[in-house]
């Protein structure tokens, strides 16, 4: 439901937001396989540990509200802590720190 309603909102916000994206298409596509139900808003960083709950691919990932170059190791326990104290209100944090990033991943 989250992602459902937050990609609705971003597809409204778009004229004003997509703009200030690296890359408008790609920031429109990212929210439409959001929307269509094909990603989710928020995913591991990678899929390298097997120890976590699946989910749907991300368009971000709780290591996208960090800038620059993050390591491996520190996004594989950014996706543990992400996945063992999962809260809607992390992915809607994760989404408004790291908007810009929805057409670069």
């Amino acid at each position: 439901i989250f992602d459902l309603f937050t990609s609705i909102a971003v597809l409204l916000l778009s004229p004003v937001i997509g703009w200030r994206t690296p890359s408008w298409p790609s920031f429109f596509k990212s929210t439409v396989a959001v929307l269509s139900g094909k990603k989710s808003w928020v995913g591991y960083s990678s899929g390298r540990n097997n120890q976590l709950p699946p989910i749907k691919p991300g368009v971000l990932t709780p290591a996208s509200i960090f800038s620059g170059i993050v390591a491996q190791k520190k996004k594989d326990e950014l996706d543990m802590i992400y996945a063992k104290d999962y809260r809607v209100m992390n992915d809607l944090e994760i989404l408004f720190k790291a908007w810009k990033k929805i057409g670069q991943l």
